[in-house]
C-alpha cells in the first residue's frame, strides 16, 4: 500500500481520525465539567482563569487534547457515561453543540 504525502496541503491537512475522535472526547468533557461546576458553585464562569485551571486539571489526569492514551480516553469516557449519562455519540455530538454555541457568541 502506497502512502501518500499530505505535507503539502498546509491547513487543509486533517489530523488522524483517532487524534480527532480524542479532541472532541477531550472537549465535550470539559463543556461538560464545566457547565456542572458552575452549576455547582451557583455561578457563570466569565473569567478565563476558571477553564484555564479545568484545563490544566484535566490535562494532567487525561492528557493534552489529542494525546490522550487509550487508557485517559477509556477514562474520560467512563466519567462521560457514569456522571452524566453521556455515551461516546452524545459527548461528540455535545461537543459540537458548544462550538456551535461559541461561534455563535463570537459573532455577536
Amino acid at each position: 500500500m502506497a502512502v501518500i504525502d499530505i505535507s503539502g496541503m498546509g491547513e487543509y491537512a486533517l489530523a488522524p481520525f483517532k487524534v480527532r475522535k480524542r479532541k472532541s472526547f477531550w472537549y465535550g468533557l470539559k463543556a461538560l465539567l464545566s457547565q456542572y461546576l458552575q452549576f455547582e458553585q451557583g455561578i457563570t464562569w466569565d473569567i478565563a482563569s476558571y477553564y484555564k485551571n479545568l484545563e490544566d486539571e484535566m490535562s494532567q489526569v487525561y492528557g493534552k487534547p489529542g494525546e490522550s492514551s487509550e487508557q485517559q480516553t477509556e477514562q474520560m469516557l467512563e466519567l462521560a457515561e457514569k456522571s452524566f449519562g453521556y455515551s461516546p455519540i452524545e459527548l461528540v455530538i455535545f461537543n459540537e453543540e458548544q462550538v456551535e454555541k461559541m461561534k455563535q457568541y463570537r459573532q455577536n
